[in-house]
């Protein structure tokens, strides 16, 4: 009977703990797993991707991304970035196409976000991103 407090203990604290994560990833639109659609997608400059999946999770008072997928010349893609919305410059790892190695993303309204890439502190694109 003991051991059937504890584990009944440990699995509503459990289910309580998880509840504010749960919360926080259902309101925001920006947390999930989206693969790439080719087809709906534009890039410029080309050529786009062959697949690209994006994983975003929220983390602490920011967002941590990964992305995977194949390249249009058929290499890997892997590359991520932990970042706040607040418009300041957070590092890259892995190989991003088009050799970023930092990113900046600032929130423009509640459906728009902008993301400005840098190469050795220089602007080398930007993407503006709907949720």
């Amino acid at each position: 009977m003991k051991r059937l407090l504890e584990f009944v203990a440990i699995a509503v604290l459990a289910v309580v703990a998880s509840g504010p994560l749960l919360a926080q990833s259902q309101s925001n639109p920006l947390v999930g797993t989206w693969k790439l659609n080719v087809a709906k997608s534009q890039y410029s400059p080309g050529p786009a991707p062959t697949s690209l999946t994006r994983t975003v999770v929220a983390q602490g008072d920011g967002m941590k991304y990964t992305m995977e997928g194949v390249a249009a010349d058929g290499t890997k893609l892997a590359y991520g970035f932990t970042v706040k919305y607040d418009g300041t410059d957070f590092p890259i790892t892995g190989s991003m196409p088009g050799g970023a190695d930092s990113i900046a993303i600032k929130k423009i309204d509640a459906n728009h976000y902008e993301a400005t890439l840098k190469k050795a502190g220089k602007v080398i694109g930007t993407s503006i991103d709907l949720t």
